[in-house]
């Protein structure tokens, strides 16, 4: 699998409790109700180092939906920890 990693800008700090080195991917449901990965131009995988940064890409990308939910429609975009083995899965 091709994995583009997107740092985000160095000013963001994580503030999560994410374990040292784990990737997160953002996740977006069609009007289906279909949740898929968000690619990036070239077609890769968008991957980012914290919480924080994923959600800020959220905000940033997906504008009127993060104002919805805001306002009782619910979230259309999510943040997904990606496992790189069944070992770190487990240990979660």
């Amino acid at each position: 699998m091709n994995v583009s990693h997107h740092w985000g800008s160095t000013e963001h700090t994580d503030t999560s409790a994410s374990a040292e080195g784990s990737l997160f991917k953002i996740q977006h449901e069609d009007e289906n109700g279909i949740w898929t990965d968000v690619l990036d131009a070239a077609g890769l995988l968008r991957t980012f180092a914290t919480t924080e940064m994923a959600w800020s890409c959220i905000e940033t990308e997906f504008r009127m939906d993060t104002y919805l939910a805001k306002y009782g429609d619910r979230q259309h975009a999510r943040v997904i920890r990606i496992f790189r083995n069944d070992k770190e899965w487990r240990e979660g």
